[in-house]
């Protein structure tokens, strides 16, 4: 004798269907999960991104114009709270993070517009929102001084780029088309001279500089005489005559000469000429060490380094 045994609901949560109404057949879904099976996920998916692209006003509207339904809903408190517990259980999940965190990359890849507006967005809810600004702030100084997530994210980062290296290049032209706008560079400089004119800037500013020197510049400072000394920590300080301010990673003791290690990734492409000749025209030889001859060629450095500082 055959026992007709009820299927697992298709959402996947494990659960057994019942039957349905006539009592032939099984259900699906258990009820009320038929929402949550992937399949339908992403049918309601592509049902939603095929909409905002026929409609991209609704990608963007106002919450206000939201319908009646879905604002009562969100104004019961305990609605609100089961949402949210929701949305946490299933942000714990990593895997569900970095799922959501590729579509979205994804999304807005194909719908730059989109990510335009949503930014100009976010920075219109700060601009009237100053006190969200800075509560924002104050997570995100809380977020980053974690130094594990720190190298979590580092490394996250550093995945992203391998696997999308023409992003890494979309960055930097982004880079040189923001500080190549010289309306924007002024505006800059203004509010930079402004912000180093307040001591309570300065005092925070040093003191987040004040950190230990990095793997590469501790691998040169054991390479070197004691009269090399590390000052990158915000120790030392001078003005150039572009009216910035420099922090150089050495100074020679008892001489005007100072030091510079670059790194092959962040000085890619800079002409080293411009700050040798802005130390210059404030009384100070300055010295670049590439990273790539550090590493190569240690003792050559040292040899390149001592003649510098003329045999002291």
């Amino acid at each position: 004798m055959d026992i007709d045994v009820a299927p697992l609901c298709k959402c996947g949560c494990g659960q057994r269907v019942r039957k349905n109404a006539d009592g032939k057949d099984w259900n699906t879904y258990l009820q009320g999960h038929w929402n949550r099976s992937p399949e339908r996920r992403e049918a309601m998916s592509e049902r939603l991104l095929q909409h905002y692209e026929e409609h991209p006003e609704d990608a963007v509207r106002d919450p206000d114009v939201c319908s009646r339904s879905s604002r009562e809903y969100w104004n019961d408190p305990k609605n609100k709270l089961t949402e949210s517990q929701r949305m946490k259980k299933r942000w714990e999940d990593p895997q569900e993070r970095e799922l959501q965190k590729r579509k979205m990359l994804t999304f807005y890849e194909e719908h730059p517009e989109v990510a335009e507006v949503d930014r100009a967005r976010a920075r219109k809810y700060y601009e009237d929102h100053p006190e969200e600004k800075k509560a924002f702030g104050e997570r995100m100084r809380e977020f980053w001084s974690d130094p594990e997530r720190r190298e979590v994210k580092k490394k996250e980062m550093l995945r992203y780029y391998e696997e999308h290296p023409e992003k890494r290049e979309e960055e930097r032209q982004r880079g040189l088309k923001h500080w190549n706008d010289l309306e924007r560079l002024e505006v800059e400089k203004q509010r930079m001279e402004g912000a180093w004119k307040d001591s309570v800037y300065v005092e925070k500013t040093l003191d987040g500089l004040g950190h230990s020197p990095n793997k590469l510049e501790l691998y040169f400072d054991e390479l070197t005489p004691d009269y090399v000394r590390f000052v990158g920590d915000g120790s030392w300080w001078r003005t150039l005559p572009n009216g910035k301010h420099k922090n150089p990673d050495f100074k020679v003791k008892g001489q005007k000469k100072v030091i510079e290690i670059h790194g092959d990734h962040w000085h890619e492409g800079e002409d080293v000429t411009v700050l040798m000749e802005m130390f210059h025209r404030i009384g100070y030889e300055c010295l670049i060490i590439w990273e790539k001859d550090l590493r190569e060629d240690p003792d050559q450095v040292v040899t390149l380094v001592t003649k510098f500082c003329g045999g002291n």
